[in-house]
């Protein structure tokens, strides 16, 4: 894992989050929504946002809610869809 991409996204997780969310709240296992408290609204800006920061885009097949749910699994989506 780059830790130089997962300190990208726990940034744009915090950036889009309604909450005052601190690096140490994010965690692998982490739910982006029961733990740290994005709702509909924010999910979308993250994804929005991730590709932007990522110069990615997500198919609209891929725009599956359990896609993002999970920091573990959003982490892995981003990872297949760069170039490291």
């Amino acid at each position: 894992m780059n830790k130089l991409i997962s300190d990208r996204i726990v940034q744009q997780i915090i950036k889009n989050s309604q909450m005052s969310l601190k690096e140490t709240d994010i965690t692998s296992n982490g739910d982006l929504i029961d733990d740290l408290g994005l709702d509909s609204f924010s999910m979308v800006q993250l994804v929005v946002s991730l590709e932007n920061e990522f110069n990615i885009e997500f198919e609209l097949d891929e725009l599956d809610f359990e896609n993002f749910r999970k920091y573990k699994v959003l982490e892995e989506r981003i990872l297949n869809k760069i170039e490291i």
